[in-house]
């Protein structure tokens, strides 16, 4: 197992033993309530300060045990910091806790129209401004989030307001069209479909199924504040008008197209309309993330590259929340690398440093910390790429091989013909398994699957690779249908055949033009996946199709060899594409069009 890639934080004991739990309604300038918990230490000393951090949940800020249950999660919650969370562990260590209920979900007041209404941003400032009035508090707050909440945490730049000191995105979506909705253009639809239904019953003040018969079990719902039932059940009338993301999702195929019944469209929904005043505020951020986790990765890398302030990145080997190991090369269960409260301890250097004005070491620093697939190791850098690495370019050539040098003759082509039932399974890394699912990111051996794809592999590895980046696909493809899909998956085949997943790209056919003016930092081919930049293929006309895949570190060991798998769907997570009729490919891989990947890969392994 790896050596773990932080020092070991111990400037800071622990403060305080337990915690105190507050909870009110704030009002908003438009009259609607939010409900707001503030954590506490137990026995601050009368006129104390504490710097705060601030939660905005989209699924419920606390849940209401069964009153038998109230005294193990009361347990658990001060005498147990890991199990409770960063929440416990922060407060314990002389932080406040903000914790809201967005408006229109959990116990708040108001109607949620779409994710990351524009109105939850002016309800942000007005909260950050009723934090820094309370007597607990010393005028600086930090925003903290993991998914959504990742998304809102962020969005707290776009209040620039003078108490934000930092904020920690974690395993978010800040471009929610590429980073989760529609990677390539391509509608993750089971993954909209189930977060919307899940949505649907937390808003009515239930727990899905899918939650499992022990949760729904353990509780009643959402937190009252101060045990106010009836101002909660009058809360949750309002959320009925609540809109439906899995409706804006499925009516659509452009990033700008308006979704008629919501009046917006996904592209309103990133972060990146309010670059400004991100660029205006440099206030520092630390992104957090996996490998094997949506587009989240992928999305702190553009952070570091695009903003000032953005100078901290660790990317792990994680589910979605950092609390199971999702390494294709370690068994489902095998401990998470670091441990949480090591996990815990960095977040809380971060914040030291930032809210407390502490000398940690890091303020000025510019650092990615990351795992490597593979060895299992942890690295750093501060560039990204990072210097040492250089691309590879693999060529498809004869036999379904992958060769350094460019096809040597004017013929040569593969066939293939989309295979609807090919899948990566229910595991994959856009379904986004969390702590409530208590699942992680599980790639099967990929042998199997292979038998449904067209796969192009190289010879024996003579040498170690590790892969460091974004790999990047150009096909040169006559297709028999004007929109498909185009999946691509760089895996690790093992001498006994056992085949890894690294990473994928994806691309919706009409989505294939490279476009101009990104709004970040792009690490890969851009596409606008605007209804104006929209082109159909011509069925009979050779065409090139370049996209990028998602970042990756993993090392691949000599004697093995590296495989590229071409499929035209992913049953069980996307739409397909099209709705009706086989598409059927041919890759062209001769001297006038050839097609290849290029892979960064560290010079020099050893």
């Amino acid at each position: 197992m790896a050596a773990y890639p932080f020092p070991t934080y111990t400037d800071r004991k622990l403060l305080y033993k337990g915690i105190a739990i507050t909870s009110q309604y704030v009002q908003m300038r438009d009259g609607v309530r939010l409900a707001v918990d503030v954590y506490l230490p137990k026995g601050l000393p009368t006129g104390l300060r504490l710097p705060a951090i601030l939660v905005q949940s989209r699924y419920w800020r606390a849940i209401e045990p069964r009153p038998v249950l109230n005294w193990f999660i009361d347990d658990l919650q001060d005498y147990m910091p890991v199990y409770g969370g960063h929440k416990a562990f922060l407060v314990r260590n002389g932080y406040a806790m903000v914790y809201v209920d967005v408006r229109g979900t959990g116990a708040s007041f108001g109607t949620l129209r779409y994710p990351w209404d524009p109105l939850c941003i002016q309800d942000a400032s007005e909260i950050l401004d009723w934090i820094i009035a309370q007597p607990w508090s010393n005028g600086r707050v930090a925003g903290l989030g993991i998914s959504y909440l990742g998304t809102t945490a962020e969005l707290l730049l776009a209040t620039r307001h003078p108490a934000l000191k930092a904020v920690i995105p974690m395993y978010n979506h800040p471009d929610p069209y590429v980073d989760i909705a529609f990677p390539g253009g391509l509608f993750n639809q089971h993954h909209v479909r189930d977060w919307s239904e899940m949505d649907t019953f937390l808003d009515h003040n239930r727990l899905h199924p899918r939650m499992g018969l022990l949760a729904n079990l353990m509780t009643q719902g959402v937190r009252p504040i101060n045990g106010d039932r009836p101002a909660l059940e009058e809360a949750i009338r309002e959320h009925s008008a609540n809109g439906d993301p899995y409706q804006i999702g499925n009516d659509i195929t452009f990033r700008d197209e308006i979704e008629p019944e919501v009046g917006t469209s996904v592209e309103q929904l990133a972060i990146h309309n309010y670059r400004q005043a991100i660029f205006d505020s440099q206030i520092p951020s630390y992104g957090w993330t996996s490998w094997l986790d949506a587009g989240t990765a992928e999305a702190a890398l553009r952070r570091f590259l695009t903003y000032p302030g953005a100078d901290h990145v660790t990317i792990g080997a994680w589910n979605h929340s950092g609390m199971l190991q999702a390494s294709p090369y370690l068994a489902e269960r095998e401990p998470i690398s670091p441990p949480a409260e090591i996990q815990f301890r960095e977040l809380l250097r971060f914040l030291d440093t930032y809210l407390l004005d502490m000398d940690t070491g890091i303020r000025g620093e510019r650092k990615i910390t990351y795992y490597t697939l593979g060895s299992e190791t942890w690295q750093t850098c501060s560039t990204w790429p990072p210097v040492s690495v250089e691309i590879q370019r693999w060529y498809f050539n004869a036999d379904y091989g992958l060769s350094r040098e460019p096809p040597p003759t004017q013929a040569g082509e593969d066939f293939y013909v989309v295979n609807f039932q090919a899948s990566t399974g229910p595991l994959n890394r856009w379904w986004e398994l969390g702590p409530m699912i208590n699942r992680t990111v599980r790639y099967p051996d990929r042998t199997t699957q292979a038998k449904l794809l067209l796969t192009y592999q190289t010879s024996l590895l003579e040498q170690p690779v590790e892969i460091l980046g974004n790999p990047a696909l150009s096909l040169t493809i006559i297709s028999n249908v004007p929109d498909c899909a185009f999946f691509a998956y760089l895996e690790d085949v093992a001498p006994d055949g056992t085949a890894y997943h690294l990473t994928e790209g994806e691309l919706r056919a009409i989505h294939r033009k490279i476009g101009a003016n990104p709004p970040y930092t792009q690490l890969t081919p851009y596409h606008s996946f605007t209804e104006a930049d929209s082109q159909p293929l011509t069925p009979g006309e050779a065409t090139e199709i370049t996209f990028g895949m998602l970042p990756v570190s993993a090392r691949v060991e000599a004697g093995h060899r590296l495989r590229l798998s071409l499929a035209g769907h992913d049953e069980g997570t996307f739409a397909r594409v099209p709705e009706a009729g086989i598409p059927a490919w041919h890759v062209l891989r001769n001297t006038g069009h050839a097609s290849w990947i290029d892979i960064p890969v560290k010079a020099a392994v050893t």
